[in-house]
């Protein structure tokens, strides 16, 4: 109770429509000033780019873009493909433009959360604090400025999640296998599904025991008819070898949670704060004994928690799928023992010197469109053959050449090229090429040139 009463003290004292205010107008300058300058230069970006593209083009599943197998349309992703590529095709394959997709995507995953929370009779501040916090956090901004499928994977999993707690179980039956299908961490939504019936079952039961599972199977069924049409040639005719993809990137793949491998990745990392306020919010709730005003709240992070546990690569992004289970607990902590605006101004002072330092920094970045415009009026007139080079310089060479990244020559594509040409630049630079592959090819400069002060070179290369 003492702590309680300190809390509220020390909230009562914060302003709290001006945080909200000043947090808003983060928020706003982020989104608008970051679009590009968040990750200008972040290889999947290109590579998420290159499946739609080749996708909806060409109808081609296979990864072009590295080759390793890692990632590709054979076994998944062929909703999120097309769904980009449905868009950039009518607006244009421009980076910018497809990096608001997956903004409105976030605020539109959002916007359902507001709506399952409304549901749990969460107050308007309550809920305003989840998304305000959100919006902000590396979980939700990074998925919302890069072309993955994260962004996408998690507002199927909003929508198939808000289905189910509407009591739409055909409908999330269907939506949670299109979850699946966008990328295999969407099957942390039967984990959502699960909290939420255990922390609700006596009042779900009551009200029809068979009706919730005929339909939620009747809706599984549809779904996995709708994954068999998409992936039929990949299930039965061998075009997709899980071999190749485990043997080319054994390092990738171990068991270890991605919750803590984003809080934690190795050595002081800027999520620490976060999950100190998280863990301590979890800790003051159980200690409160909350979980009995709302048990699905930590039947749902529980869940969720062992579910990253057993997910084979840990990426540190998959975090955006956790990243709901935790906040509602923190937020339903600090609404009881009120202190809301006590939350809301650490995440502010932890997040504004975040913000204005990438906000400065990318201030030294180009325009996107310029920047590719010119790299774009130095290719060779020879689309013959190959071009390899870096992430931006795909979209410089969009509908004419046979683009690869660099990293592709690395996984020994079946046949080799004899000729290729390779734009070199900073990227490329660090990696240590050309050099690591002269015992194998000849390389003749053939343009050099500067854009936005960086180097530029383009080599024909041929084997020896």
């Amino acid at each position: 109770m003492r702590l309680k009463h300190s809390l509220n003290r020390l909230d009562d004292l914060i302003p709290g429509k001006m945080l909200f205010i000043l947090f808003w107008i983060l928020i706003l300058l982020s989104y608008v000033c970051l679009n590009i300058g968040f990750k200008p230069e972040l290889r999947d970006n290109a590579w998420s780019h290159y499946w739609a593209y080749d996708f909806f083009k060409n109808g081609i599943v296979e990864d072009r873009f590295i080759g390793n197998g890692l990632a590709n349309l054979s076994l998944t992703g062929v909703t999120p493909a097309f769904f980009y590529g449905s868009i950039m095709n009518l607006i244009g394959w421009q980076l910018p433009r497809a990096l608001l997709i997956s903004t409105f995507l976030i605020i539109a995953a959002l916007g359902l959360w507001y709506r399952i929370l409304k549901d749990k009779n969460w107050s308007f501040k309550s809920i305003a604090l989840f998304i305000t916090i959100g919006l902000l956090l590396d979980a939700y901004f990074e998925p919302s400025h890069t072309t993955k499928t994260d962004a996408f994977t998690f507002f199927m999993l909003s929508i198939s999640f808000f289905s189910f707690t509407k009591k739409r179980y055909l409908l999330a039956g269907f939506l949670a296998l299109v979850c699946v299908e966008s990328h295999p961490i969407g099957i942390t939504v039967f984990f959502y599904m699960l909290g939420h019936f255990l922390g609700n079952r006596e009042k779900i039961l009551a009200e029809s025991k068979i009706k919730p599972f005929v339909y939620f199977g009747i809706g599984l069924i549809i779904g996995l008819c709708y994954y068999f049409l998409l992936h039929y040639k990949a299930l039965f005719q061998s075009t997709y070898s899980l071999d190749y993809t485990l043997n080319n990137n054994k390092e990738m793949f171990y068991f270890f949670s991605y919750i803590l491998k984003y809080f934690f990745p190795g050595g002081l990392n800027k999520h620490i704060p976060e999950f100190l306020i998280l863990f301590a919010g979890l800790g003051l709730g159980i200690i409160c004994k909350y979980y009995k005003k709302d048990s699905s709240l930590y039947w749902i992070l529980g869940l969720v928690f062992f579910s990253s546990l057993i997910n084979p690569r840990p990426v540190h992004t998959y975090v955006i799928m956790a990243f709901p289970a935790l906040l509602m607990v923190l937020v339903d902590t600090a609404t009881r023992l009120r202190f809301q605006k006590l939350v809301l101004l650490y995440f502010f002072l932890l997040l504004l010197p975040q913000f204005a330092y990438l906000g400065i920094k990318s201030r030294s970045w180009p325009n996107h469109r310029q920047y590719v415009q010119n790299i774009q009026s130095q290719l060779p007139n020879d689309t013959s053959l190959p071009l390899l080079g870096s992430s931006n310089e795909w979209f410089a060479s969009l509908g004419s050449f046979d683009y690869h990244h660099f990293t592709w020559l690395d996984f020994s594509p079946s046949s080799k090229p004899d000729k290729f040409y390779f734009i070199l630049e900073d990227d490329g630079r660090k990696s240590g090429l050309p050099d690591r592959w002269e015992s194998q090819y000849s390389f003749s400069l053939i343009n050099e040139f500067e854009n936005y002060g960086e180097e530029f070179d383009i080599f024909l290369a041929e084997k020896r």
